[in-house]
């Protein structure tokens, strides 16, 4: 999948997989043009998947959801794959610009990874590829 097909689906499923972080903290602002989203891909060993994912519930969401209920972040979410390339879980984390998204990160992203359980991530992905990328369009209402 393309970088640029890859930031349309995140935009396109955002919403949809956000929805437990907001059913915990106030809904924040959707996200707008010009925002920032990081995007991480995990090349995952397929008989790890159900792991990967109670890891990703029981570690990462607490600490993004918190995140998001702070106002630093402004949502967050994770894509299986199951047709496509070699990545087969992506998550992607939303902030307003990228200074944002870089202060975020280095709070976050060091609790997450301090937390037991963590390294079976890693043994379980042992590939994973970084981009932030900035919103140039998202989709527009078509008048009827």
């Amino acid at each position: 999948m393309s970088r640029s097909s890859l930031a349309v689906a995140v935009s396109l499923f955002a919403s949809a997989w956000v929805a437990p972080a907001r059913a915990q903290t106030q809904a924040p602002a959707p996200p707008e043009v010009g925002n920032t989203v990081l995007i991480a891909r995990y090349h995952c060993i397929a008989a790890d998947h159900a792991k990967v994912d109670q890891t990703f519930k029981d570690i990462m969401a607490p600490v993004l959801n918190r995140m998001v209920g702070e106002g630093k972040l402004i949502s967050w979410g994770v894509l299986g794959t199951y047709i496509g390339g070699p990545d087969t879980r992506t998550i992607f984390v939303w902030a307003k610009d990228p200074v944002a998204l870089i202060k975020a990160r280095a709070e976050y992203l060091p609790e997450i990874m301090a937390k037991p359980g963590w390294a079976d991530v890693q043994r379980a992905c042992p590939t994973q590829e970084v981009s932030i990328d900035n919103m140039l369009m998202k989709a527009q209402p078509v008048a009827k």
